[in-house]
């Protein structure tokens, strides 16, 4: 991986939002996607602003706002970045996706899969109880409800977690994607009206008074 770049790997068509653009924006694109990030940009040019990631989204449930939402100035590397040395960042800084720039433009996104992809070709035959297995992980009781679910992984720093019944036999996984795309976006459209007049006012008549109706989701 010394000589692989990041610019040969690094996914080139990089779904990405705008400011301002809101959270149910971002819902849609990793529903509708897989991805479990979305970088923030601004302009023709895809200035680099910040990126919003599944784990922001679960652990602000109430935020709407995309600038708010996003973590701003994340990591990034240039496209001359050897992939040794994205797997090395990625690996200390514990993230999933690294923003490829040129200047402050982003250019491309490089992110896990695209390293297994490329550590694929390499033919590597060593078998992966030789250091590579995490003995130390977590689990959840079927029954447990979504939100604690996304709390349990957040306080774990955990992308995914085995599921138990209450015999402690495994039934299956839960990972970050699967609470994305259990999560519901729900439209409600309210009517007001008021007027411009008030029942103090002596000289304004209830047939000439200005009525507005204003629609809101």
């Amino acid at each position: 991986m010394m000589e692989m770049l990041a610019k040969d790997y690094m996914t080139k068509d990089v779904v990405t939002v705008e400011i301002p653009s809101g959270r149910d924006d971002v819902l849609r694109i990793l529903k509708r996607t897989g991805i479990s990030g979305v970088p923030v940009v601004k302009g023709p040019e895809k200035k680099l602003l910040g990126i919003v990631t599944r784990k922001d989204i679960l652990r602000k449930p109430e935020e709407t706002q995309v600038a708010l939402l996003m973590s701003a100035e994340p990591l990034t590397i240039r496209p001359d970045v050897t992939l040794s040395q994205a797997a090395d960042i990625m690996t200390k800084m514990n993230v999933r996706r690294l923003p490829v720039v040129e200047g402050e433009n982003l250019i491309g996104i490089l992110s896990v899969s695209d390293l297994v992809g490329a550590v694929a070709k390499l033919r590597d035959v060593r078998e992966i109880r030789d250091g590579f297995v995490s003995k130390r992980t977590y689990a959840l009781w079927e029954e447990t409800p979504l939100p604690v679910v996304g709390r349990i992984m957040e306080l774990a720093h955990t992308d995914a977690m085995p599921i138990l019944n209450s015999e402690n036999k495994l039934t299956g996984i839960i990972s970050e994607r699967d609470l994305i795309r259990c999560s519901s976006i729900e439209d409600d459209v309210q009517t007001s009206d008021f007027s411009t007049g008030t029942d103090d006012d002596e000289w304004t008549w209830e047939s000439i008074r200005d009525n507005h109706t204003i629609s809101y989701g």
